[in-house]
């Protein structure tokens, strides 16, 4: 299907109990991202085991404009807040505030608007990594407010929650009622919306599933919305939760304004905190997503290897992968670059010292162990546990090196839409080391003795070759397939998964006789 999950809970910090069972779910559950509100009772308790978690957690900011008290002056925004500086509007009585509004008055409620949701991002922002955001109520899909949202200065994702319609038996009520006047309404909105983001250079994702079922989100309701969507187009589904109950003393501010106090001490947010834990939605969700490697390699790679024997070839390659990367690209200080199939991770020191900020991410746990007790005090490297950890539209650079071989051709397409949906725009993916059709082993062979002559350690090639020749890698070659491409195919499968491709004239590293394209997403 090359569909991209993005598993969110909303309401992180809003309060301490809600946001435990949020960090649970995290920690022993399905959930990759999470929305964090400005102004939450608990948003520096949320802030501080965020950071705890930040390598594997995705953070949003659930900005707000309906609930509880802003963080604004009140004499600052009095069209926004009472005279105790709690917001006075629902979603419905803002827009139409607003749409009603003499030219004048619009004017001080974007001016008023823009004044509070700067203050909500820059609380965030200031203290953690943030680039994505959402609206508590989805308050932030009406127009005048998104395009306000949009226009604020580092934002490069925004939720936009269109769900298709699909049915559940036993939620008949559910297609009548509010929600689902509200997703209507969101799907009028969501076209004008996107679009608006998207010219300027902002993600979203495709899909959303938790609108019409918000609340009372079962393997059921995922279950039937996921189905629906295998027939709709590869792209980002993002599927929100509101797991946890808040504590029983807990949103004493909120109670004094017209927050809905209830439904954050519905039961029906255990149960969703019971679902994102259970083993029944990891299956489910990775019969969704999951483009698995070739059979047998990736169980192959998540064991101890020593099929490239010689340390020596190991650094020099990494040294000439990455400063052949780097030499393309003209300013690297400040980019962001994502590893994709790192393994070992031994060009990120490599990037790290040209200014780079890095995310690493490989499908074998243990490589991921590796790299995270190499680089967990590296501030400049992030490792995510799944692709679909890293926020939409975020990456300069995604660089493949030496996976293509280990993935079926089928594997590859399905993550492609994926990818895409990571990099920036602007941004480059590079595919390198890729092994052409009609390449034998010799090629290898000679291309390692080579390496080894020219930088010292020519008798360890040998002795590498000799191991590597009795090793199982060599048996699993065989069993498991080791596939290759003709260049004419990548370039076309590349392009049609949207994508403009170019071969560069020099393979990255040193196996010379190996291929490295260089693709730009098509607008």
């Amino acid at each position: 299907m090359g569909q991209r999950c993005i598993i969110s809970a909303d309401d992180f910090g809003l309060s301490r109990g809600i946001t435990d069972s949020i960090l649970e779910t995290s920690d022993k559950g399905a959930l990759t991202s999470t929305s964090i509100l400005a102004n939450g009772e608990a948003v520096e308790y949320a802030l501080q085991e965020y950071a705890r978690r930040k390598d594997r957690l995705r953070l949003a900011v659930h900005l707000n404009l309906t609930e509880g008290e802003a963080l604004s002056d009140p004499n600052d925004i009095p069209l926004l807040v009472d005279a105790r500086g709690r917001f006075k509007h629902s979603p419905a009585s803002l827009m139409f505030s607003y749409m009603f509004a003499t030219t004048a008055r619009k004017a001080q409620f974007r001016s008023q608007v823009r004044s509070e949701l700067t203050a909500q991002w820059h609380y965030i922002t200031t203290r953690a990594s943030a680039a994505s955001a959402d609206g508590h109520q989805h308050v932030h899909m009406i127009p005048f407010v998104f395009d306000v949202l949009a226009a604020l200065p580092g934002i490069t994702y925004i939720r936009i929650p269109t769900e298709p319609l699909y049915y559940v038996r036993g939620y008949v009520r559910r297609y009548f009622g509010i929600h689902a006047l509200t997703r209507f309404f969101f799907l009028f909105l969501g076209r004008r919306n996107r679009a608006h983001a998207e010219s300027g250079g902002i993600g979203t994702n495709d899909y959303l599933l938790g609108l019409l079922f918000s609340g009372h989100m079962t393997l059921e309701t995922v279950a039937a919305g996921l189905s629906t969507l295998k027939h709709h187009q590869a792209g980002v589904i993002e599927i929100i939760f509101h797991p946890g109950i808040a504590k029983e003393l807990e949103l004493q501010l909120w109670r004094s304004g017209h927050a809905d106090i209830s439904w954050h001490f519905s039961p029906a947010r255990e149960e969703e905190k019971i679902l994102l834990k259970s083993e029944r939605l990891r299956v489910l969700l990775d019969d969704t997503t999951h483009a698995p490697a070739q059979p047998g390699w990736l169980e192959f790679w998540n064991r101890e290897q020593h099929i490239y024997a010689p340390n020596r070839h190991l650094d020099v390659h990494a040294e000439q992968t990455a400063n052949d990367l780097l030499s393309l690209v003209r300013t690297p200080k400040g980019m962001s670059l994502i590893d994709y199939g790192c393994g070992d991770g031994l060009m990120t020191t490599y990037f790290t010292k040209a200014g780079m900020h890095v995310t690493l991410y490989d499908p074998a746990p243990l490589m991921r162990e590796r790299v995270r007790a190499r680089f967990q005090h590296d501030e400049n490297v992030r490792i995510v546990e799944s692709a679909s950890d890293i926020t939409p539209s975020s990456a300069d650079i995604i660089l493949i090196v030496s996976v293509l071989q280990y993935l079926s051709k089928d594997a590859f397409r399905k993550i492609l839409p994926e990818l895409r949906e990571i990099l920036r725009p602007e941004g480059v993916l590079y595919i390198a080391d890729v092994v052409e059709t009609g390449a034998g082993v010799l090629a290898d062979v000679l291309s390692h003795l080579h390496a080894g002559l020219k930088n010292g350690f020519f008798f360890e090639a040998v002795r590498g070759i000799i191991g590597t020749s009795f090793s199982d890698y060599s048996a699993m070659r065989k069993k498991a397939g080791f596939t290759t491409w003709d260049a004419n195919e990548l370039a076309d499968t590349l392009k049609e998964e949207g994508f403009a491709a170019e071969r560069l004239p020099k393979n990255f590293g040193l196996t010379s006789h190996r291929v490295t394209f260089a693709a730009r997403r098509e607008h």
